[in-house]
């Protein structure tokens, strides 16, 4: 056994009292002793006597500077200091789909067809239907202008009707009066 223990190298080994120094030495230093004052105020400055051999065991001394009264005010520092880290709380957590505003229900709204023109435009909530009244003595009809959705012809004191389910905007006229007839249906 002694051949292995020759053979292998010298760990350095740290006294319980240089670790105590060092924990000292770091608090200290967080706490801002030892460094010089800017208000005239005494400090402490921790030191450690050097160690008299390996079996006597050091321990670190507190030496006033200026008196032997220790004040302990803190003092500003012009460099950066240590700080312990914030934990932020979680973020809440998303709203609920039910503490959205509920839709306004479906209703139903009529464009009057009067001096062969439609009104103006119209916004409606998805679900509602929309009555179109051929008030004018001619005949007219309702066609959009993405052919996605057409009248027949509505002819004088008749009406047709579509309800709107999906949102999107639509551009309608009547294909018998394209230049004056035309309007703008929004459907939310």
């Amino acid at each position: 056994m002694h051949v292995l223990r020759d053979r292998m190298p010298a760990r350095p080994v740290m006294s319980r009292a240089a670790a105590l120094l060092l924990v000292v030495l770091a608090a200290a230093s967080v706490l801002g002793c030892g460094s010089p004052a800017t208000d005239g105020a005494p400090r402490a400055s921790i030191t450690a006597p050097a160690p008299a051999s390996s079996t006597s065991a050091a321990s670190p001394t507190v030496t006033p500077l200026a008196t032997s009264t220790l004040v302990s005010t803190p003092t500003p520092t012009a460099g950066p200091t240590a700080t312990l880290p914030v934990i932020a709380p979680p973020p809440p957590p998303p709203p609920t789909p039910a503490a959205a505003a509920p839709r306004p229900a479906p209703e139903t709204h009529t464009v009057g067809m009067v001096g062969v023109a439609f009104g103006a435009d119209l916004t409606i909530e998805a679900g509602s239907t929309v009555v179109w009244v051929n008030r004018d003595p001619v005949d007219h009809d309702i066609s959009a202008l993405d052919s996605s959705w057409s009248s027949p012809v509505v002819r004088p004191g008749e009406s047709f009707q579509r309800r709107f389910d999906q949102p999107g905007v639509f551009r309608y006229v009547c294909t018998l009066h394209t230049l004056v007839m035309q309007s703008t249906l929004t459907v939310r």
